[in-house]
């Protein structure tokens, strides 16, 4: 399962489950992963609330309390009073009542946040077009092209959508500008070529 968290202000990831464990997220973490309608806090999303489960603890006996012990002195000269039944008390589940906290926090946190959208598409790289044109016309702006292609393409797998259409935008423009110095120097050289030559 490949699951995205919300670190540092950004957006990182996909990470495996088993890569959670060595990142500094808390309950409070905003996550996503396919399934989920939008981002949800760590501790309340099922396939990450896991991470943060206390295991339960044996309960310890309790001490007899001297207080409530009869004295047996006065007991034997004293009638003795029908006991009234105890009501008993309900304490609260530790898990349950620290998972409704952990649901309060993410609805106050998911109030002021927007909505998750899915990943925009993949901007396009122009990776195999600049190649060609380092190839067969010795560019420069082939080369630069093509590496900006390369980063947009990590950028994207990084989540870094607006820096990868960024980078697709300049290899675009580093590929027309290669092709269009290649069909004006291409027919300057062959002028000058058949200038050159003897008659």
């Amino acid at each position: 399962m490949k699951i995205w968290v919300h670190l540092n202000g950004q957006q990182q990831g996909p990470y495996e489950f088993d890569d959670l464990k060595n990142l500094p997220i808390t309950p409070q973490t905003p996550v996503w992963y396919d399934g989920l309608m939008q981002w949800t806090v760590a501790g309340v999303a099922p396939a990450t609330a896991v991470l943060f489960q206390q295991q339960p603890q044996p309960n310890q006996p309790q001490q007899p309390n001297p207080a409530n012990q009869p004295n047996l002195a006065n007991s034997a000269n004293q009638p003795q009073q029908p006991q009234q039944p105890q009501q008993p008390q309900q304490q609260p589940n530790p898990a349950q009542w620290q998972q409704f906290q952990q649901f309060q926090q993410w609805q106050q946190w998911q109030a002021g946040q927007p909505q998750w959208q899915s990943a925009p598409k993949r901007p396009a790289t122009f990776i195999v077009w600049n190649a060609l044109v380092l190839i067969f016309f010795c560019s420069l702006f082939g080369l630069i092209g093509l590496i900006c292609g390369i980063i947009s393409s990590s950028r994207y797998d990084a989540g870094d959508y607006q820096g990868a259409k960024s980078m697709s935008t300049a290899a675009a423009w580093f590929l027309v500008i290669g092709i269009a110095l290649c069909f004006i120097t291409i027919p300057l050289g062959i002028l000058l070529a058949l200038a050159c030559a003897p008659f």
